[in-house]
């Protein structure tokens, strides 16, 4: 198992810009290369060729605006707010894709969740499974 915890505000993919020059551009491109970095120490000699399961738990801070009392019940809460658990799971599958796995077509498995804490954080899990094929 490969477990990376990203601290600051957990990250979301943004969607694809049009540049000036009539091209596309990808506003999250430093966000993936920062999550890349990260597990530079956990990576793999070479890119996982197994199935896998990866999990996300994503840590949000609490609201300043809020009370101290509303504050302290929400921490470790489910946070229902935006960004979705999809754009939250889509910068890691992309930024760690070819890098600590061959393809991330090999995510069979995943689990991503979203709370509330006093300090922000991404906790990533990535687990092979062992599986026969039939």
């Amino acid at each position: 198992m490969i477990e990376v915890i990203i601290p600051g505000k957990p990250m979301s993919q943004k969607r694809h810009r049009d540049s000036k020059n009539g091209g596309k551009y990808d506003p999250s491109k430093q966000d993936k290369k920062r999550i890349r970095n990260l597990f530079l120490q956990h990576k793999p000699t070479k890119p996982l060729e197994c199935l896998l399961r990866v999990d996300i738990y994503a840590f949000f801070e609490t609201p300043k605006s809020w009370s101290k009392k509303k504050r302290k019940e929400a921490r470790g809460k489910f946070r229902a707010k935006t960004p979705d658990v999809d754009n939250l799971q889509k910068i890691i599958f992309d930024a760690l894709n070819k890098y600590v796995y061959k393809d991330d077509a090999q995510i069979v498995s995943s689990k991503t969740e979203k709370y509330y804490s006093t300090k922000p954080c991404t906790v990533i899990r990535i687990t092979k499974i062992e599986q026969e094929y039939i």
